[in-house]
């Protein structure tokens, strides 16, 4: 089998004292068929010396000398030059670990459907210490998530033609044109997080994040106001900056709303119980991803929800929030069982996998991982609003006597769909909510155009978080 090739690309200014480093990297890497374009943005030092010097030891690296332009002008301008089916780069006062190129290029010749992979890094001083793993290592990824915290940070291996249709790196943005476009990449393909620490990120007082930390918060902003316009939702929320520097949310003037009901657990921890529950009470039930059923639902009930509960709650306000839960040995086991019998898994449920998990193959640590972040960050949200969220155990056998004073409803005289936490699920199975028909929709709402994945608004909207840049 041919190897794909792997084009990565690095813009280099001034960077004499690491640019060695991050070019021995490259020379050192266990896959051994990529190139690398490595464009001097008019350094004033040795830098391009050094660059060329590799270019005459190795035919793999190509170096390209131009005027200084900035990095935005210069990323775009290396990656016109790259031919490679996958496509990365490496900040030039950084560098990777030996196994970074054939780790992430297995994942995504693995994976058809994925066109972005990235992996942990771990930060260094500037003498190439060790300082521990980055913080953006640990925050989960969702598209609307991403908004605020830039964990798609380092290092990044993108298929060529996903990076071709969102356009590429836009020049434009000349200190946050990763940021930009990895927003893009958020909103047309399923992007994966490999856990493993395949890149150091030299902390140093000459880097651009220290150097030109206003600039990137500008251009963070830029990116991020962008990317509002783009899922719809320039009309709802407006993006300001605090001088800490913080990116503030602030809700514009909507008209009231009744709001929804949503279920936002993960998978297994008793979210078909709550839809059926839901019904049974009387709301118009969604239980599909099929986002443009909301027009008419009055409730959803589906783990493809649980990511993107900030959305949910900017778009239609005064909504009620139910987060189930389970305890945490039944619940990997409950994964374990699925996987060890499930022999194939749809293209559907892989990706929404990934969208939860960053991955779709079962990993307790991973999944453990995932379930503890995802209910710190939902309690985290809706602290101080505690009348619009409920954490649900029906598992542990909590049923009517909970959920309906929380919905400001009477009891049912039937039983709870689950009874108890040793109940078998095979045994009191949950049957899905049918979508509403297309007739039933046309005449409850007008006709309803269901976005494409760029049009999607997953929106992470919290009162004050600082820059996607910040350290």
């Amino acid at each position: 089998m041919t190897l794909p090739l792997i084009s990565l690309v690095m813009a280099v200014y001034n960077r004499e004292p690491y640019l060695a480093q991050a070019l021995d990297s490259l020379l050192t890497q266990t896959y051994p068929h990529f190139e690398a374009i490595i464009w001097d943005d008019g350094s004033t030092d040795r830098s391009a010396d050094i660059a060329h010097a590799y270019a005459q030891k190795d035919r793999r690296i190509r170096h390209i000398a131009a005027k200084h332009q900035g990095q935005g002008y210069a990323l775009h301008s290396a990656f016109s030059f790259t031919q490679g089916q996958f496509l990365a780069s490496l900040d030039s006062d950084d560098w990777l670990a030996p196994t970074a190129l054939e780790e992430t290029s297995q994942l995504l010749n693995e994976e058809p459907d994925v066109g972005m992979v990235y992996t942990d890094y771990t930060d260094v001083n500037a003498s190439g210490k060790p300082l521990g793993l980055g913080h953006r290592c640990a925050i989960p990824y969702s598209q609307d998530r991403l908004l605020l915290d830039f964990m798609t940070f380092h290092f990044r291996l993108i298929r060529r033609s996903t990076f071709e249709q969102v356009g590429g790196i836009d020049p434009k943005f000349a200190y946050a044109p990763d940021y930009d476009l990895c927003l893009k990449l958020s909103e047309l393909t399923d992007i994966v997080h490999l856990r493993r620490p395949l890149y150091f990120y030299r902390r140093h007082s000459g880097a651009i994040s220290s150097q030109k930390q206003w600039q990137q918060i500008e251009f963070s902003h830029r990116a991020v106001s962008d990317a509002i316009e783009r899922r719809g939702l320039a009309e709802k929320i407006a993006v300001s900056v605090q001088l800490q520097p913080k990116f503030i949310f602030s809700r514009r003037s909507q008209p009231e709303s009744a709001g929804k009901v949503f279920g936002i657990g993960l998978d297994k921890t008793g979210m078909a119980s709550l839809a059926q529950a839901l019904s049974q009470l009387g709301y118009r039930t969604l239980q599909s991803q099929n986002e443009a059923d909301l027009v008419i639902c009055e409730a959803a009930a589906d783990p493809s929800f649980a990511t993107s509960f900030r959305a949910l709650d900017w778009r239609y306000p005064g909504s009620k929030f139910i987060l189930t839960v389970r305890e945490m040995e039944n619940w990997l086991t409950a994964w374990q069982q699925e996987a060890q019998a499930q022999k194939d898994v749809s293209r559907e449920l892989k990706s929404l996998r990934r969208q939860t998990f960053g991955q779709w193959q079962f990993e307790p640590q991973v999944w453990q991982q995932v379930y503890q972040a995802h209910l710190s960050d939902v309690v985290g949200y809706f602290k101080g609003r505690e009348r619009d969220l409920l954490v649900f155990q029906p598992w542990a056998g909590e049923g009517w006597n909970k959920l309906c004073p929380f919905l400001g409803k009477p009891l049912p005289a039937r039983a709870f769909p689950i009874p108890s936490q040793d109940a078998d699920p095979k045994k009191f199975p949950c049957t899905a909510i049918a979508s509403p028909s297309k007739s039933e929709r046309a005449i409850a709402a007008p006709p309803y155009k269901k976005p494409s994945r760029m049009g999607k608004a997953f929106l992470l909207i919290q009162t004050s978080r600082r820059s996607p840049y910040a350290a």
